[in-house]
């Protein structure tokens, strides 16, 4: 029996090695798993974390296009209103009352009237003529002007202008 007992224990430490080892060798292929599964985890919250960057990115880029669009539209506006402001204060001080083409927003101006604000009238036409110089009723209106201030430079403007057609020129 004391023969037994050693030959007993040595079986059950065999067998727990072989036991330990099949444990280790599951560690083994766990850890191995657990760093798979780490390195996978990782992986794609790198690709989230990229995505985000990307959605972020371009949510500010859009946001940036809006602004610029905004922005550009705004000037415009700011441009159309100036010019639209020039060309009124061109047709109200210098408007004839039997120019049909006139801008019927403001009454016309006899030359009585004309005669007292000719240099601001002018100034404000040939503004008017810069901005709109395909516009032949704000080149009539400043030929109006400087014919009420007696200048020459009235009558190639008015020749000009009947060579056009222009109705009351």
């Amino acid at each position: 029996m004391r023969f037994l007992f050693p030959a007993y224990i040595v079986c059950a430490a065999l067998f727990a090695l072989a036991t330990l080892a099949t444990d280790w060798s599951q560690v083994a292929e766990l850890a191995e798993k657990t760093k798979a599964d780490e390195e996978r985890s990782i992986s794609v919250a790198a690709v989230r974390e990229t995505e985000l960057q990307q959605r972020i990115t371009e949510q500010r880029e859009s946001e940036m296009r809006r602004r610029q669009e905004e922005k550009l539209l705004y000037e415009k506006e700011a441009r159309l209103k100036r010019k639209q402001d020039i060309e009124n204060q061109c047709d109200q001080m210098a408007g004839n009352i039997f120019d049909r083409l006139r801008n019927r927003s403001f009454p016309g101006v006899s030359y009585d009237i004309l005669r007292l604000n000719t240099d601001l009238a002018i100034a404000k036409c040939r503004e008017a003529v810069a901005e709109s110089p395909g516009n032949p009723r704000f080149r009539y209106q400043l030929a109006r002007a400087l014919q009420a201030q007696r200048n020459p430079e009235a009558k190639k403007l008015l020749i000009s202008l009947s060579q056009e057609n222009y109705p009351v020129a």
